[in-house]
C-alpha cells in the first residue's frame, strides 16, 4: 500500500480491510452503531444490513488473509505484534510524499522531514480462523518513513484497546 498512482484516504483502507475481514460483505461505513430512542429506550442500528457483498472465491480470500496474517508473524509487522494474545492480519507500507528521480536513491537523513515518507498499516483482528473478526483499522503516519516502525505500533495500541481493553 502506498506505492504507484493510486490515491486512497484512510477511511477507503479501513473500509477495504473491513471488507476483506467480512468475507466480501460490505458495510456502510458510519460512526455511531446503535441510536436510542431517549422517551421509549428503542434502540435502533444505524446500518441494519449490508450494502452489498463482494463476490471473492474463498480459496482466494483463504491466501490473502493467510499472507496477511504472515506479516504479523515473519513479516515487516512482526515486531509490532510480538506477545499479541490474538492473531491479526495487516499489512505496512510507504506512502511517497515527493518523487524521486529515476536512479536516485531515497535518503530520509538528506530531506526536510516534511517531504519524508508516511507511514503506513491496515490491519484486522482477531483473524484466527473461525473467529469473526472485530475491528479493522488503517493509520498514517506523516514523515514518519516505514510502516512497520511508527503506523503499525499505533495499530497495536488500538487493537489491544478494542480486543483487550488495555
Amino acid at each position: 500500500i502506498g506505492q504507484g498512482y493510486n490515491s486512497f484516504t484512510l477511511l477507503q483502507l479501513a473500509h477495504a480491510t473491513a471488507n476483506l475481514a467480512n468475507d466480501g460483505v460490505v458495510m456502510k461505513p458510519h460512526l455511531v452503531k446503535i441510536v436510542e430512542d431517549s422517551a421509549t429506550g428503542e434502540k435502533r442500528l444505524t446500518v441494519p444490513k449490508e450494502s452489498y457483498r463482494i463476490p471473492l472465491k474463498p480459496e482466494n480470500l483463504r491466501v490473502v488473509r493467510e499472507a496477511m496474517v504472515d506479516v504479523n508473524i515473519n513479516g515487516t509487522g512482526r515486531f509490532a505484534f510480538q506477545k499479541a494474545p490474538y492473531k491479526v492480519a495487516g499489512k505496512t507500507g510507504t506512502a511517497q510524499v515527493v518523487g524521486i528521480k529515476q536512479n536516485e536513491k531515497y535518503d530520509a537523513n538528506r530531506i526536510g522531514e516534511r517531504f519524508r515518507d508516511h507511514s503506513l498499516f491496515m490491519a484486522f483482528a482477531p483473524a484466527d480462523p473461525g473467529v469473526k473478526p472485530k475491528v479493522a483499522v488503517a493509520v498514517l503516519v506523516e514523515n514518519a518513513g516505514f510502516g512497520a516502525t511508527a503506523a503499525a505500533p499505533v495499530a497495536r495500541q488500538v487493537i489491544d484497546y478494542v480486543l483487550l481493553g488495555t
